[in-house]
């Protein structure tokens, strides 16, 4: 193997660690939806609602000060049945799963390939360009469920049901990816 073919597939290892780490950072981010909510009865209220797959948290000014209130997405998703379509949710985590593994299946292959020189052509370059390629498929796909979870509930409403039945508010219209 010559210099510039294992100078491409250390590239694909480079490449390969970034998008593991921006997938690892995605899963960690409690930032995934943004909204701002109010109450209609009340002016003086308002407040912030973000939250990411797996942890959040609410801030909630009733009129006379900020509460925060965390909110587990799990345990949310376990007692309100409407909070989350709970399919898509799940195929969401598996699919950026999937996309770790296939990245850091890519990334010990890429450092094989640099450091010896293989026989089989699984393991040169068909075989980084599938798995890149079942990587890439695979995040892809947790981005399109995330949207469409987004689309089909938390567009209309962010908040838990305690918030909206009982304190009146509202995030209608106001969230955002």
């Amino acid at each position: 193997m010559n210099v510039r073919e294992k100078t491409i597939i250390f590239s694909t290892f480079l490449s390969s660690c970034l998008a593991i780490s921006l997938l690892g950072a995605s899963l960690g981010t409690d930032n995934w939806v943004e909204s701002k909510v109010y109450r209609e009865a009340n002016v003086k209220a308002y407040g912030y609602v973000h939250f990411g797959l797996f942890k959040g948290a609410r801030q909630l000014n009733h009129g006379f000060g900020e509460r925060n209130y965390p909110m587990d997405i799990s345990d949310i998703m376990f007692h309100e049945q409407k909070f989350m379509n709970r399919d898509l949710y799940v195929t969401t985590v598996a699919m950026l799963i999937g996309g770790i593994f296939f990245g850091g299946l890519t990334v010990i292959l890429s450092l094989l390939n640099t450091a010896s020189d293989p026989r089989e052509a699984v393991c040169h370059f068909p075989g980084l360009i599938a798995l890149n390629s079942l990587a890439a498929i695979c995040s892809l796909t947790g981005i399109a469920t995330w949207v469409a979870q987004f689309s089909v509930r938390l567009k209309t409403n962010v908040l838990i049901r305690e918030d909206t039945i009982k304190g009146g508010w509202s995030s209608e219209g106001l969230s955002f990816l």
